[in-house]
């Protein structure tokens, strides 16, 4: 069995890979050079690394629900982990942007550097992301086999547990606080970049339409000036 975590990072997805790991799945962590490899076509790279593993969650698996759910079918499960709310998404993202190194995920997965200046279309894409997933599984009957998953909520961990199959392990993992990256060595780089941004919006002209995120080779504008 496969798992797939398609919820869109800063959900709880590492708490999700906290999850997995604990009940024996061989997990895939997020590596970026396999989002990169989508947006540029490059699927075989990554059904390869999927081949090899158990179960993954961030990127690039969030844009590939379809694609996954039509080749691996009946033999994969789905968990869209999600927030309480669009904003409360939003503000983790923010604060997350402010402590991540140069080289990131963001440009290539929502199509900006920052979100602090694109905060209508973010907000967009979260709520879309989760219309899209349950249409999704519900066009194709296959309901069963998708779990949202809220961390915040009671019994969530015996509820992901219950979907897969698994005797509930130790408490409800939790990772990825933002209070562990209070002292990033990026914050003041970071900080310094978006005041930039924010002064000139072209620095951070978005690369591609919001509705075109599921697009494989959506990616063409090169990443703006550092």
């Amino acid at each position: 069995m496969k798992v797939f975590g398609v919820g869109l990072n800063k959900t709880g997805t590492t708490s999700l890979a906290a999850g997995l790991r604990r009940l024996g799945f061989r997990h895939l962590f997020k590596p970026l050079a396999l989002l990169k490899a989508w947006r540029e076509g490059d699927a075989q790279t990554v059904f390869e690394a999927i081949e090899a593993h158990d179960s993954f969650e961030d990127w690039p698996f969030p844009l590939m629900a379809e694609t996954l759910l039509e080749r691996y079918g009946e033999q994969a499960r789905f968990v869209l982990t999600e927030r309480s709310s669009p904003r409360i998404w939003l503000e983790s993202l923010k604060s997350h942007a402010l402590t991540t190194p140069p080289e990131h995920a963001r440009r290539l997965a929502y199509g900006v550097e920052y979100p602090h200046t694109h905060e209508a279309r973010l907000m967009q894409i979260y709520a879309r992301h989760s219309d899209h997933v349950r249409a999704l599984f519900k066009a194709r009957a296959a309901e069963d086999q998708l779990l949202a998953l809220r961390w915040n909520e009671p019994g969530a961990w015996e509820k992901l547990c219950g979907f897969l199959g698994r005797e509930p392990l130790g408490v409800t993992p939790h990772r990825n606080r933002a209070e562990e990256f209070e002292d990033s060595p990026h914050r003041a780089w970071n900080e310094e970049r978006l005041a930039r941004f924010q002064a000139d919006p072209e620095l951070d002209r978005p690369a591609f339409p919001a509705a075109q995120i599921y697009d494989t080779q959506v990616f063409r504008a090169p990443s703006p000036k550092r």
